[in-house]
């Protein structure tokens, strides 16, 4: 069986080999109208990264195609939105509910850890646990054995990611331990069928989920890193709340990425600028409703 020539193959004409991606959209579809009307909808989509991707396209195009000017060059790109959003605890009842018990597992560590769910808990395993008189905590280094980044800030920072745990996420990761041991290379957190957590496979169980709740278009899994710096912020598990420092160090960002996001839930931040108004925090108020 002769199989097609590939684009670049020696047996690929010549003259088709420059003009090939082009020739997919000329005639009932011109280049210049497809990229103008994909801008339009990724502007639309406020997905200012996708329209980086687009226009770097287009340069490369430019440099080594047949394309003699860049048709989306400079268009402006909208400003980021920040998807900042958290689960109520009604919502997160309500997923432990309904999801599977291997994702309702994973939904609620990621809450209770504050860990990104793909880069970081999805591979966590035995030997990333490290326990000591104080307590437990997950430990990813920088480099792996096999020089690979630990965790997806690693590349930037150079640091390790080391997730605590509280008592709760403690009790599950020794119970998680007695399934895939020390030396086992067995993540603790798996699906239904013992895989590996990736991005395909959560997102599409998710979405499931969410359309049988009718949850809010923006809830992700993402929203559990959210939830976590949201009720840290307010004290929701101790009664007291932390610092943005405090919550930086917790969730491996920078006191400055966190500031921008979960400015708004920091009773320490806002707590003098209500006073001054001779008003009271929702955690103060709490607490002097307590008898």
């Amino acid at each position: 069986m002769v199989t097609p020539p590939r684009l670049g193959d020696a047996r690929w004409p010549a003259n088709e080999k420059r003009r090939s991606v082009p020739s997919l959209v000329d005639g009932a579809f011109p280049l210049t109208k497809l990229s103008i009307t994909l801008m339009i909808k990724l502007r639309r989509a406020l997905l200012p990264g996708s329209l980086g991707t687009v226009n770097a396209a287009f340069n490369f195009c430019c440099k080594f195609d047949d394309l003699e000017t860049n048709p989306v060059a400079g268009y402006e790109k909208p400003a980021a939105v920040l998807r900042v959003v958290a689960f109520t605890p009604e919502e997160e009842v309500a997923l432990y509910k309904s999801a599977s018990p291997a994702l309702g597992q994973f939904i609620k560590a990621c809450i209770l850890t504050s860990a990104r769910p793909y880069s970081e808990l999805a591979r966590v395993t035995a030997d990333h646990v490290v326990e000591t008189p104080k307590g437990m905590f997950y430990l990813l280094k920088a480099r792996t054995d096999t020089g690979e980044y630990g965790h997806k800030t690693a590349r930037k920072t150079g640091k390790d990611r080391r997730i605590m745990l509280c008592e709760e996420m403690e009790t599950m990761t020794r119970s998680l331990m007695q399934l895939a041991p020390r030396g086992s290379g067995i993540t603790l957190f798996r699906t239904t069928h013992g895989r590996v957590w990736q991005r395909c496979n959560c997102v599409h169980q998710f979405l499931e989920l969410k359309k049988k709740l009718d949850l809010l278009n923006d809830r992700c899994m993402y929203a559990c890193r959210h939830t976590f710096a949201k009720r840290t912020l307010s004290g929701y598990y101790t009664g007291k709340s932390v610092s943005i420092e405090v919550l930086a160090g917790l969730m491996g960002n920078t006191p400055t990425v966190c500031w921008r996001h979960y400015a708004q839930w920091a009773d320490d931040y806002n707590a003098p600028l209500w006073a001054a108004l001779g008003k009271q925090t929702a955690s103060e108020e709490v607490v002097s409703k307590t008898p």
